[in-house]
């Protein structure tokens, strides 16, 4: 072998070490501002975003002990109470490390770092107040990590889309990740799965793309167990194998991505600890919750499940629209050919879209294929660039220098101007980020009720969205209802409009639901009539407790109203404030009703056929 040949080896050699060195510390640095992004937004206040994350961290602290459990004893009307299915199970399990650490790093903590977080003098306040917040509930610290490390893998599988594509500007659209829109980063900043989800999706896609059929396999078996809405992974596959098949005439690959993505939804789904039921779980969240076009009786669900407001979307995801828009123009005045990947993704971001304008909860999705669909359209503008400055370079040398100069300058513009909108958007959702619930208030009461009652006492709060958090400070009571009202519907109508029109102090009144019954061969749907009174809190629920807080104040009065049936325990009166006004969080014991109190005249349980259309 030559001397020259061996040079050129050693060359090659060395040249291909400097790419993968460049390449991981390209990765590392995308990975790192992910981290540093989420850590800002998170640290707002020491108490999460979202009432489900106080629920999801909660699950983790608890699995080790209950395990998968077939019922769940804490929400007493609900599905879940008769067969609880969890389709979050697979992301509890990764919080678990996360939450019992930091745990166990509070219990380690010297004694003199107590004393010195709970003392009062001023020296070091906002160290201190972190320092009590983390020691007196330890478990959301390991959550807050477990989402920041999470945020800082969906910059770093999107950085590997970019370079895999081998798009120009990388590091202009990795700052660009930054500048999504707040309602972006503040559903990322939830304790839940939907990051889990997109940073799945987007290995998915990358594993896809370069052919990985095994990994897309054990990424699909993953997605089964970590979120329920696992048919988005079937969707990504299906468009990268079509657009491959289509526009490469790659069809192996197709075949391929389809095998490997059977393959692991399968083992996913038959190793999954709740199958077959969690398939029917997802049909009530899908059919019932989202499209409400299974329930008979439809119930208001949250404001996530409701379409975005289009003024407000324009507003907050203007620069992500924008720099869509200038790459469609830029692509279209090229006239070449897309790339397979380019059409996917293009296809992903309309599919996202779509579902973002029918629900604002999909915002958690949208605007990262929005981006990487802009940026995919840039590809190739880099080196036609090249190109143009080659031909002006030998024909006006001066003049390139002139447009290289303004290119870079411009570029580096670019950067700060994008990096900037990065910072306000950051800043914005740490605001819309603090938590925003009485913690303080709904500590006391849930000390209190866990000191003053028996272990699976009934708890009848006023509201089913206040459940999760009631829940992580006291999982000694069980609650009515919670996480979802399609939950105590879909079992129980009747039972559900009960516990809207007490709670909304508008007990007694007679109210009407549809219901489903059968009829000989026939399944029809009746109006059933029924009698609501103050008195059901015990007589129908079978409450032990009430908790009302400050907004329900009708709710309130109709308690205080009654005596013979609920007693004020908590807090106690100090005979100063006016007796008709609730406090921030007050308890009832529910008492055994003397013989006709609280109950009014009775209402035919009889169900009569709803009109026909136009009577």
């Amino acid at each position: 072998m030559s001397p020259r040949h061996d040079t050129e080896e050693e060359s090659t050699a060395q040249a291909s070490l400097r790419t993968n060195r460049s390449v991981r510390r390209g990765s590392l640095i995308a990975f790192l501002l992910g981290v540093a992004a989420m850590t800002y937004v998170q640290w707002s206040t020491y108490e999460p975003a979202g009432r489900d994350s106080f629920y999801h961290v909660k699950m983790a602290v608890l699995l080790p002990e209950i395990g998968f459990p077939d019922k769940f004893r804490w929400l007493r009307h609900t599905i879940l109470n008769e067969n609880n299915v969890s389709h979050h199970h697979g992301f509890h399990i990764m919080m678990i490390p996360f939450v019992h650490g930091s745990k166990w790093l509070a219990d380690a903590m010297p004694a003199s770092w107590h004393e010195w977080a709970g003392s009062e003098n001023a020296a070091g306040s906002g160290i201190k107040v972190a320092l009590r917040s983390w020691l007196q509930s330890p478990y959301i610290l390991g959550g807050k990590v477990f989402i920041v490390l999470m945020f800082g893998v969906v910059v770093f599988a999107a950085e590997r889309i970019l370079r895999r594509m081998d798009v120009g500007f990388r590091w202009f659209w990795i700052i660009a990740l930054l500048a999504l829109p707040i309602d972006f980063y503040l559903r990322m900043a939830y304790i839940r799965a939907p990051i889990v989800s997109l940073a799945i999706l987007l290995l998915v896609f990358d594993c896809c793309v370069c052919g990985r059929y095994v990994w897309v396999g054990i990424l699909g078996a993953l997605y089964c167990h970590v979120y329920g809405g696992f048919v988005f992974h079937p969707i990504i596959v299906a468009l990268v194998g079509g657009s491959f098949a289509v526009f490469a005439d790659e069809w192996r690959k197709l075949l391929w991505l389809t095998v490997a993505c059977f393959v692991g939804l399968g083992v996913g789904l038959l190793t999954h600890p709740y199958f077959p039921e969690n398939m029917s779980f997802l049909s009530v969240q899908l059919f019932e919750t989202g499209l409400q076009t299974a329930a008979v009786e439809k119930v208001r669900v949250g404001s996530e499940w409701k379409p975005i407001h289009l003024d407000y979307w324009l507003q907050t995801s203007a620069f992500t629209l924008i720099v869509f828009g200038l790459s469609v123009v830029l692509r279209f005045n090229w006239r070449r050919f897309l790339h397979p990947e380019t059409v996917a993704l293009l296809l992903l971001n309309f599919l996202f879209l779509g579902l973002c304008l029918w629900a604002r909860r999909f915002i958690e999705y949208w605007p990262m294929f929005c981006l990487l669909s802009a940026a995919s359209l840039w590809r190739g503008f880099d080196m036609r660039a090249s190109e143009v400055g080659r031909a002006v370079s030998q024909a006006l040398p001066e003049v390139y220098r002139s447009m290289r100069s303004a290119y870079r300058r411009t570029y580096v513009s670019l950067c700060l101007v994008t990096l900037a909108i990065a910072a306000v958007a950051l800043t914005l959702t740490r605001e819309s980020a603090r938590c925003k619930f009485d913690i303080r208030n709904i500590k006391k009461a849930m000390a209190f009720l866990q000191e003053n009652t028996p272990s699976g006492s009934l708890v009848f709060a006023d509201d089913w969205d206040e459940f999760p958090m009631y829940f992580y400070y006291n999982h000694h009571n069980d609650y009515v209802c919670g996480l979802d009202p399609q939950f105590t519907n879909s079992i129980d109508p009747v039972l559900w409009k009960r516990f809207c029109v007490i709670t909304q102090g508008k007990s007694p009144r007679t109210s009407t639901v549809k219901v489903r019954v059968r009829e000989g061969p026939y399944l029809l749907v009746r109006q059933q009539a029924f009698r609501v009174q103050i008195g059901d809190i015990k007589t129908e629920f079978g409450a032990d407790y009430v908790l009302v807080d400050k907004d329900h104040q009708s709710f309130y009065r109709k308690l205080k109203a009654e005596p013979d049936l609920f007693e004020h325990v908590y807090p106690p009166h100090s005979g100063t404030e006016p007796p008709a006004r609730v406090a921030a969080l007050a308890v009832f014991a529910v008492l055994d009703p003397p013989s006709g109190a609280g109950l009014g005249d009775p209402v035919s349980r009889e169900t009569e056929p709803l009109p026909a259309a136009g009577e």
